[in-house]
C-alpha cells in the first residue's frame, strides 16, 4: 500500500539517494544518532512537562483517585540498590488487612482474614524469581530454572499448565488485581489456576480514603469473592492488600523522580518486586 504524501511534499521513488554507511562514515553516523537522540529528549521533555494532559491534573479523568500530593519529587541521584530497599523497609509499610481493622470487625467479618502471613518475616528466604507475564518467556526453556526457587512469584492469570518447560509449574504466591477476582470471566472462584499456593489481591482506593469508605466503593468489588473463597478455603492463605499502602509506596516512587508520575497506584508487577524486597529476599530475580 503506497503513503500519499503531504501536501507540497515531494513523493520518494525507489531510486531516491540513500547513503550508505561508508558513504557518512561511522564517526558522521555516530553523531547524527546522538544528535537524534538529543532531540528525541527533548520532545519528551516538553511533553511530559508543558502539553501532555495525561500527566496533569486537570479534572477527574485525569486524576481518578483525587490523589492531592504536596511531598517532595526528587532528582535522578544515583542510589544503590541497597540504599532504596533500606528506604523502601522505612517508608512504606506493605501491610494486609487483619481481624482488628474496621469497619471488617464491627460487620462481624473478622474471622474471614487468615492468620497466616504471607511471608515468616523472621525468615530471609535465598532465591525469588518473579516471573512476569511477558510472551518473551513462550519458548524461552527457563522453566526448571524458574523451578529451581525458593520462591516463585506469579501474577493474576497467567497460566503454567501448557507451558511448564518455559515459566515452571511452581507458584509460591500469586498476586491479583480485583478485576481478576471479581470478573467471572476470569473464573477465579473455580479455576485451578488460583488453588495451591498464598494469594495476594489488591484494590485501589481514593487517595485519602478510610477503610470504610474504601470498603463502600471500591474500585471493583473483589469483597464478595473474597469472603466466598475463605469459606470454601478456609485454611487457604489469602490476603487483602490495605489500599492505603498503594499511595504509600505511589508517594515513595514520586519522592524519587523529578517529574510528574500518573497518578494511579503501582501495578501488580511492581507490588511484588516491592513486598518481596521488604519481605527479606535475598536474592529476588525478575524474569
Amino acid at each position: 500500500m503506497e503513503i500519499e504524501p503531504r501536501s507540497g511534499t515531494p513523493k520518494c521513488v525507489v531510486d531516491c539517494a540513500t547513503p550508505s554507511l561508508e558513504d557518512i562514515g561511522k564517526d558522521r553516523l555516530l553523531s547524527r544518532v546522538s544528535a537524534h537522540k538529543s532531540q528525541l529528549v527533548v520532545q519528551l521533555r516538553r511533553v511530559l512537562l508543558e502539553e501532555s494532559s495525561v500527566f496533569k491534573a486537570k479534572g477527574d479523568s485525569n486524576n481518578p483517585y483525587n490523589v492531592q500530593y504536596a511531598g517532595p519529587r526528587g532528582t535522578y541521584t544515583e542510589k544503590s540498590v541497597q540504599q532504596l530497599v533500606c528506604e523502601l523497609k522505612q517508608r512504606v509499610d506493605m501491610r494486609t488487612l487483619s481481624k482488628e481493622d474496621e469497619p471488617f470487625r464491627s460487620l462481624g467479618l473478622a474471622e474471614s482474614f487468615p492468620d497466616a502471613p504471607l511471608f515468616d518475616e523472621r525468615r530471609c528466604y535465598n532465591t525469588c524469581a518473579i516471573v512476569s507475564n511477558a510472551g518473551s518467556l513462550y519458548k524461552s526453556g527457563l522453566g526448571a530454572f524458574i523451578d529451581s526457587h525458593e520462591v516463585v512469584v506469579r501474577f493474576n492469570h497467567a497460566p503454567t499448565e501448557g507451558y511448564t518447560s518455559d515459566v515452571g509449574s511452581k507458584t509460591s504466591l500469586r498476586i491479583l488485581n480485583s478485576q481478576v477476582v471479581s470478573k467471572p470471566v476470569f473464573g477465579f472462584l473455580d479455576s485451578p489456576l488460583y488453588r495451591g499456593m498464598m494469594l495476594l489481591a489488591w484494590d485501589p482506593s481514593n487517595y485519602s480514603a478510610t477503610l470504610d469508605e474504601w470498603y463502600k466503593n471500591p474500585d471493583f468489588d473483589l469483597f464478595s469473592p473474597y469472603f466466598e473463597h475463605r469459606v470454601r478455603h478456609p485454611s487457604g492463605v489469602f490476603h487483602l492488600l490495605d489500599p492505603r499502602a498503594l499511595w504509600t509506596l505511589w508517594e515513595y516512587i514520586q519522592s524519587h523522580i523529578p517529574i510528574r508520575i500518573r497518578k494511579n497506584p503501582p501495578s501488580s508487577g511492581f507490588l511484588g518486586v516491592e513486598y518481596l524486597a521488604l519481605c527479606r529476599l535475598s536474592d529476588a530475580i525478575p524474569i
